[in-house]
């Protein structure tokens, strides 16, 4: 398999599976469902660490995948909008 970008900073094959993996279990945890969701949860985790780490806006993002009313699309799409805002759509952690 062939991993571009930030996916081989995660390391080979197990690795990138075991992350996938994790970051499957975290968006369940959170109400985050249905593919698109997921995977846009999975790349905002891999850019900004498992934790949101490297986020600039940490606890609001906490605050926001706490939140029970919200579901989880509108979770997964409201971190990524609020960072793209905060970044201009730039990468802000180069692997």
């Amino acid at each position: 398999m062939n991993y571009p970008g930030a996916t081989a900073a995660v390391g080979g094959e197990v690795e990138l599976r075991a992350f996938v993996g994790r970051a499957i279990d975290r968006s369940a945890r959170h109400g985050i469902g249905g593919e698109g969701s997921v995977t846009v949860f999975t790349e905002l985790l891999l850019q900004y660490g498992e934790d949101f780490e490297r986020s600039p806006l940490r606890e609001w993002v906490g605050n926001i995948l706490a939140h029970p009313a919200l579901p989880g699309s509108a979770k997964a799409g409201t971190i990524r909008e609020r960072h793209e805002e905060l970044t201009q759509g730039r990468v802000v952690v180069k692997y």
